[in-house]
Order: structure tokens, then C-alpha cells, then sequence
């Protein structure tokens, strides 16, 4: 059968793909830490082809719900990492180990609540 179509590859290392975390999170107002962490874990799978992409990242509920993130790592990532990997993938692309190693802390990846002031609607910025 002939291909009659162009093809684009869209890997997580290539643009558009490897800043289209970034620019979501940033639209989000979330802080960029997530970035961090896809990267360290992209760079720990040994085959180019098995990389993740960035939309495992890209769920708001990621970053509204306390545990969300690691509840999304065990049911989502690490399974699909065990059927990719050879041998034990539990230690290597154990979240809690990444985030030790990245110096981030699972909270910080949460979304802010507004303070009182913010969510009133009163102007927080200082004295213009």
C-alpha cells in the first residue's frame, strides 16, 4: 500500500511537541516544574521511541487535587513504563525519587488558592 500523505514526526524532544508543556502550564498560571520532571523522566528511557509526550501533564486536575499527580504516575505511567522497559522499572521512574532528585516538592505543583484579598477581587499588587 502506498502512503499518500507527508509525515510530521511530533517526538517530546522536538518542537512543537517539547514546548507545548511549558506554554500550557504557563496559560494555566501553574508554575513550570512539571517540564522538569517529564525531562528527567524522558532522559531515563533507554528507547528514544518510548518517550511520553507531554499530554500526561497536561490534565488540570494534576494540579487541583492533592495526590492527583501520584495517583496519575501509578495508574497511567509507571504501567506503561513496565510494559516498554525490561526489568524492574519501580526504582528508576519512582516519582518520589525524581522529585527528590529534581529538589521539588509534589505541592509545589499544585495549583495556588487565591488569598482572601485576591479572591474578593481587591487589588493585591501594592501601591501603583
Amino acid at each position: 500500500m502506498r502512503r499518500r500523505f507527508s509525515f510530521v514526526e511530533l517526538h517530546p524532544t522536538g518542537e512543537p511537541t517539547s514546548s507545548m508543556l511549558r506554554s500550557w502550564l504557563r496559560s494555566e498560571g501553574l508554575p513550570d516544574t512539571a517540564v522538569l520532571l517529564l525531562e528527567e523522566l524522558n532522559s531515563r528511557i533507554a528507547e528514544r521511541d518510548f518517550q511520553l509526550g507531554p499530554s500526561y501533564f497536561m490534565r488540570r486536575s494534576l494540579y487541583e487535587e492533592p495526590g492527583a499527580l501520584a495517583r496519575a504516575w501509578r495508574t497511567s505511567i509507571l504501567p506503561l513504563l513496565a510494559d516498554q522497559e525490561p526489568g524492574d522499572t519501580s526504582d528508576r521512574f519512582a516519582l518520589d525519587e525524581l522529585l527528590d532528585e529534581l529538589g521539588i516538592e509534589e505541592a509545589s505543583l499544585l495549583r495556588q488558592a487565591p488569598s482572601a484579598d485576591e479572591a474578593d477581587g481587591e487589588d493585591v499588587s501594592g501601591p501603583a
